[in-house]
């Protein structure tokens, strides 16, 4: 549409939103460049002089609101880019302001750069403290909150909690509510999220006075609905919800979103009536407060049954049940495929190798076949199974991701409609879990606060597949208390168990869910 007189405007917001992603277009035969040169946009001119001087490799386009703002020169933002503490430090000024040039830009690269320094604490989790987070222990509270929220999938709770410690220490005369405000309330309800996932959100909220708790967990349930791209804000609420047991904040939440929902009724927002309906009813059914109201809003606005797979719908394609697992070529890759492959040495299990990857069969009970690529086989393994399950006309019913969550995408783009079941071996953060939804609307999730463990994976895995074999639905319930039962004696494995989250505690995949589906209605 470059000759339509709508064009220019529209590449001028996308351009000055994500330029460090638009620059690959500027090239003489590009339609997109030749219409940007017409533009008398500042920001755009600046870009394109950013093109100009410094070619496509200068992360000076990620700077562009200083740059316009003259606090920086192109040329002192290009050093800086070079650089990665300056640069981290210089992305996060930028980010305070609201809406600032290159948000897209700036919101990607931030992620990047804090999970620079949270794998590298994250990797040093048998290193005393003065080893571990010495990489970290000169930055400030501003600078510890943006590497805590901006690496929310992959930050180990043992990272969450040193770094909030330090957060603390650094904030001195100034108290939370302050803080968030100074922060441009930039991810708040991430944090808030995290904070009450890690157990750590009393001591944040005891930072401030009485009355500026109340504000800002007000301002955490409000206005939801504004956010017209998705639901994160709403999704990162829900979360917090179950890991909140504080009585009176549980109280001031419910009285927020009860009049969240009668101010978004008024005005007939039908976004808003079905984020805070949904909402409603997760307090509806908390056990804690007996309010009719809730109630009412509870049978208008259902949540989906997440706590059982039927057996049927684990053969529903195919006439048998189906498994994929992808392994990935990282340093434990091998490792947890070798234990993967020990847990099935058993009679009701047959193992046949083929040079990239595993075929597991059940001998006896219901057919239940498993294929696993081979880690060092990454790209000659998997597209070997997709091609063989092709051929047979048959789709997993069962997905499993092995890998860190920097993988994870890989995995989560073959998801098929009917998988009935994904365990994603490693943070299910709320981009996965949309991008899971948006391929297979009723599977169970199971995800991880932090990267999976193979003492974890297999014997949850093997209780499955044995559930399966004996004709079982999957009851989460059952299931989750065995799998308990069966880590308890190994104290690493039982720790890094309390970090997953089970299909039927998920409140965040049940609101996703929820709210897909009322919406498409």
């Amino acid at each position: 549409f470059d000759d339509k007189d709508y064009a220019l405007p529209i590449l001028e917001n996308a351009v000055t939103a994500a330029p460090a992603f638009a620059k690959k277009y500027f090239l003489e035969t590009q339609p997109i460049f030749r219409t940007l040169k017409k533009s008398s946009n500042t920001a755009v001119q600046t870009i394109l002089s950013i093109d100009k001087k410094m070619g496509k490799s200068t992360n000076a386009y990620v700077l562009l609101d200083a740059i316009e703002n003259n606090q920086l020169t192109i040329e002192s933002a290009n050093e800086i880019g070079k650089e990665q503490y300056a640069y981290l430090k210089t992305m996060l000024n930028i980010r305070k302001k609201k809406e600032p040039l290159a948000e897209h830009s700036l919101e990607a690269e931030l992620v990047v750069n804090a999970l620079k320094y949270v794998r590298v604490v994250n990797d040093l989790h048998n290193e005393p403290d003065n080893i571990r987070f010495a990489i970290v222990d000169s930055f400030n509270a501003a600078e510890l909150y943006t590497l805590m929220v901006y690496s929310e999938e992959e930050i180990f709770t043992s990272t969450f909690n040193g770094c909030f410690k330090r957060l603390l220490a650094k904030l001195d005369s100034t108290n939370g509510y302050e803080f968030i405000q100074q922060m441009g309330e930039n991810r708040f309800r991430a944090f808030i999220k995290m904070a009450a996932s890690y157990g750590k959100l009393d001591q944040f909220l005891a930072t401030m006075k009485p009355e500026q708790q109340q504000q800002l967990m007000v301002k955490f349930a409000s206005n939801l609905e504004l956010d017209e791209n998705d639901i994160e804000q709403a999704v990162e609420v829900a979360d917090a919800f179950g890991s909140i047991s504080d009585s009176s904040l549980l109280n001031l939440l419910r009285t927020t979103i009860k009049s969240e929902y009668k101010r978004v009724d008024a005005q007939n927002s039908k976004r808003g009536k079905v984020i805070y309906g949904l909402l409603s009813n997760l307090f509806a059914g908390d056990g804690l407060f007996k309010d009719e109201w809730f109630s009412g809003i509870a049978a208008k606005y259902q949540l989906p049954p997440l706590d059982k797979v039927n057996f049927e719908n684990l053969f529903r394609r195919n006439r048998h049940n189906i498994w994929q697992m992808y392994f990935y070529d990282d340093e434990d890759g091998d490792a947890s495929f070798k234990t993967f492959l020990a847990v099935f040495k058993d009679p009701n299990w047959q193992i046949f190798d083929y040079p990239h990857y595993v075929k597991i069969a059940s001998k006896s009970g219901a057919l239940v076949t498993i294929y696993a690529n081979k880690p060092k086989s990454e790209y000659i393994g998997q597209p070997q199974i997709e091609k063989l399950l092709d051929s047979l006309k048959q789709e997993p019913d069962v997905m499993v991701h092995r890998g860190h969550s920097y993988y994870a995408y890989k995995t989560i783009e073959k998801i098929h409609s009917n998988t009935a079941v994904f365990i994603l071996g490693s943070c299910g953060g709320y981009n996965s879990l949309k991008g899971i939804f948006e391929r297979s609307p009723n599977v169970s999730v199971v995800a991880s606060k932090q990267i999976g463990t193979m003492f974890v994976n297999n014997p949850l895995i093997k209780l499955l597949a044995e559930d399966i074999r004996n004709f079982k639905d999957i009851n989460w319930y059952s299931t989750w208390s065995d799998l308990e039962t069966t880590v308890k004696s190994n104290k690493q494995a039982y720790e890094r168990f309390l970090d997953y989250i089970p299909p039927h505690k998920n409140l965040g995949a049940l609101f996703i869910r929820a709210y897909n589906r009322m919406t498409e209605e």
